[in-house]
């Protein structure tokens, strides 16, 4: 057991100061990006099964079928070995006439995908920690993630962008898409002027290591020296 929590020092993963300003900037007023009657999903990852990507494909087709006077996209980037198995998925989908499903492969920045898109999916099973999700909430883009282990629920504290999907199930996640896509709550975080972000509180990697140079010096001085050298 911890007695005492002075003892121990909590922080997440993070990015430079510097790529943290660049996701704050890239999606600007992302109102007057978007276009008409069309809802743009994006999610990266490592193509894996373990990644759940099917839930992704299906959840946007589903939302396709009951908003038929929608145009739907669904950009996947990344690779993995469960590219043949996706691409097979959206190939079978191909009577529904309004979406498309594109598959962009590997992404040097997640900066300009975020730009040119207004929702982000996570239909992780598992996470250590989800950095995607982290860009992409410091984006200030509308997430949905499923409240998977470790980390979306961490993050969704944070920012009021991340809707988490909860119990994380298949049935769920389908319908937490659909009802965003319907609703177009989207749009809602589309200007900045209506998000509070938590990119202005969220440390950097910088703030970190300050923290944490603190942290151990502050320990230091409160370690007894030892009695014999």
């Amino acid at each position: 057991a911890i007695h005492d929590m002075k003892k121990i020092l909590l922080f997440p993963n993070s990015f430079s100061q510097a790529h943290i300003d660049s996701l704050m900037m890239c999606r600007g007023e992302n109102a007057e990006n978007m276009i008409p009657d069309t809802v743009r999903f994006l999610t990266i990852s490592r193509l894996d099964e373990v990644k759940q990507l099917t839930w992704a494909i299906a959840a946007v087709a589903e939302a396709a079928k009951v908003n038929k006077n929608k145009k739907f996209v669904l950009q996947i980037c990344g690779k993995g070995p469960e590219l043949p198995s996706l691409q097979d998925q959206a190939n079978r989908l191909q009577s529904v006439n309004n979406l498309s499903v594109i598959f962009s492969g590997f992404i040097q920045s997640l900066t300009d995908a975020i730009k040119s898109s207004d929702v982000f999916l996570f239909p992780s099973r598992v996470e250590g920690f989800p950095l995607s999700l982290t860009e992409a909430a410091l984006s200030g883009i509308f997430c949905i993630a499923n409240n998977c282990k470790h980390g979306p629920a961490d993050i969704a504290n944070h920012f009021l962008n991340v809707h988490i999907v909860e119990p994380p199930s298949y049935e769920n996640f389908i319908a937490s898409v659909c009802n965003v896509a319907s609703s177009e709550k989207y749009r809602n975080f589309a200007s900045r002027d209506n998000l509070v972000l938590a990119s202005s509180q969220w440390p950097s990697i910088e703030e970190l290591t300050l923290r944490f140079s603190g942290f151990l010096l502050e320990k230091k001085r409160h370690t007894p020296k030892p009695l014999f050298d």
